[in-house]
Formats: structure tokens, C-alpha cells, sequence
């Protein structure tokens, strides 16, 4: 973490614990911090996620999936649903029971790849899931509106732009 981060951190006493995997540009050491914990469960791909991160989940069950980079592919939302732009993630998922929806991710925008994902044009704060873009322009933007009304989350939507990708 650049020291101009901790310093914040620091001048608002804001906790925080440094992980044992130094971060790096290529995969796996790109993904070791990528992962998704919720009330319940930390979700990675168990064999590449910081061993800090694991014994700072205490007794939240892991789930592994084969996605290093799970946060960006996963949006964990509130009764164990979730939204995902990884068919992998989502079957795993759904399997365990868990209420999904899956997301074409070719709309997202991720400069210097062939597409984004869903999760990480996503967050979430109480009842309220922040998009950075507009659901006029996805092409599951219908069906994330439902979904998520469904579970009464309001959604925020950060940029209302004319053109067809979601970034």
C-alpha cells in the first residue's frame, strides 16, 4: 500500500492489517486479495488467497471457486444472492443453494481486455448497489433491475452516458 493510503488510514484510526502475499502484475499474485467475504462466507480460489485474509475470517465457511479474481466477477448481496459474470461462480453457487443471476459481461468496459465484470463495476452499501455506468446500456440491465428489486435494493447508477458499453 502506498504510504499515502496508510496515512489516511492512520490520521482516521481506521484498523487495517497488511497481508503476507506481496501483490504483483501477474496472475496469481494479481488475484491474492481478490476475494469476496460477506456475513457468512469467504469466497476465493482457496489455493492463491493471502493467508491473512483466510485467518481474518474466523469462522466464515470458505467457499473456493476456480475465479482468482472473485470480487471482480461477484457481487455478494444480502440472503446468500448474488450477481456474476462467471457461469463457473455462478453454477458453484447455485448448487450450494444460493439465489443468482447470471451476467453477460460483454458490455463492460476494461480497457486492454476483451470485457469487464459485473462485480467490479459494482458496490454495495446497506440497501444500496452502486453501478458504474447505466443498466439502459447493459444488455441484462432488464433483469439486474429485477433482480435486485426483488430483494429491495435500490440501485444507484453513477453514469448515464449514450453510448452501448457499461463501464
Amino acid at each position: 500500500v502506498p504510504e499515502k493510503y496508510s496515512s489516511v488510514l492512520n490520521k482516521r484510526n481506521i484498523k487495517y492489517e497488511y497481508g503476507s502475499t506481496f501483490s504483483q502484475m501477474n496472475y496469481p499474485q494479481s488475484a491474492a486479495y481478490c476475494a469476496v467475504i460477506d456475513e457468512h462466507y469467504l469466497i476465493h480460489r482457496a489455493d492463491i488467497t493471502d493467508k491473512v485474509i483466510l485467518r481474518s475470517a474466523g469462522n466464515h465457511e470458505l467457499i473456493s471457486v476456480q475465479q482468482g479474481y472473485t470480487r471482480c466477477n461477484l457481487l455478494s448481496l444480502k440472503d446468500s444472492s448474488f450477481i456474476t459474470s462467471d457461469d463457473r461462480i455462478y453454477r458453484n453457487l447455485c448448487n450450494m443453494n444460493f439465489n443468482g443471476l447470471y451476467v453477460d459481461p460483454s458490455d463492460i468496459l476494461l480497457p486492454g481486455f476483451r470485457h469487464g465484470f459485473f462485480g467490479g463495476v459494482c458496490g454495495v452499501y446497506e440497501d444500496m448497489v452502486f453501478v458504474a455506468g447505466s443498466l439502459d446500456f447493459f444488455c441484462n440491465g432488464k433483469a439486474v433491475c429485477e433482480f435486485l428489486e426483488t430483494l429491495k435494493n435500490k440501485i444507484v447508477e453513477l453514469y448515464n452516458g449514450d453510448r452501448k458499453i457499461f463501464v
